[in-house]
């Protein structure tokens, strides 16, 4: 009976760098997967703002004994990636005609912008209806808390005589934060025409960090 025989193989110093290059690429596909799992689910979305994106409708209908049912719906979504908080809405309805007479208003709202308008001038808006609802970061104890894709509606509706007004027009104030225990002071203001707005008191009255507003006027033909 033959000797058995064992051969021994040794790798070659090229084939030995292949091998270590070969492991620290997996350990780094791994580590980076692991980065960017934690990054995308973890770091990225704490340090981002969130960004709630507000539109408003109104829609009318014609009702028995020339009445007008206008009904006004204000969509909140969340377009951000992260979870927002809600801080408060204020909206004001207001109604307005145009006259048979053309006017000639000037109308600079910011530095290096003016405008002339020289068409049908417009009545004094009037209010219909005032809004208000404020959430934890403006004081009130509840919580609201939209999801990022997430819709929150918030609708309310009136009458008003028919052919009464040609334009309504809706004054509108939003707030929203990153949810948290952050507490901005304000009160309900109750204006000359009757409107409620925020009214921010103490050192959060002109600046208040943390706390992103918007304050937006639209019209719309009824």
């Amino acid at each position: 009976m033959g000797r058995e025989l064992h051969v021994h193989s040794h790798p070659s110093p090229v084939e030995h760098w292949r091998h270590l290059i070969e492991i620290v690429a997996i350990l780094a596909a791994a580590a980076w997967g692991l980065y960017v799992f934690v990054y995308q689910e973890h770091i990225k979305p704490a340090n981002m703002l969130p960004d709630v994106q507000r539109i408003a409708t109104v829609t009318h209908e014609p009702l028995p004994g020339n009445k007008e049912f206008v009904k006004v719906n204000i969509d909140m979504k969340n377009i951000g990636q992260t979870t927002a908080e809600l801080g408060g809405l204020v909206v004001n309805v207001y109604g307005s005609r145009y006259t048979q007479h053309n006017g000639n208003t000037v109308h600079a709202p910011t530095p290096g912008l003016i405008t002339r308008n020289l068409t049908l001038s417009k009545t004094k808006p009037v209010l219909l209806y005032s809004f208000f609802d404020v959430w934890r970061p403006l004081g009130d104890p509840r919580v609201f808390l939209v999801e990022p894709g997430q819709v929150i509606e918030e609708p309310f509706d009136f009458a008003v005589q028919a052919d009464r007004y040609d334009v309504v027009g809706l004054d509108m104030f939003f707030c929203y934060t990153r949810p948290g225990n952050t507490t901005w002071l304000v009160a309900r203001e109750n204006r000359a025409d009757g409107s409620f707005w925020v009214h921010f008191s103490g050192p959060s009255q002109t600046s208040h960090p943390g706390l992103m507003c918007r304050k937006q006027t639209h019209e719309y033909r009824i």
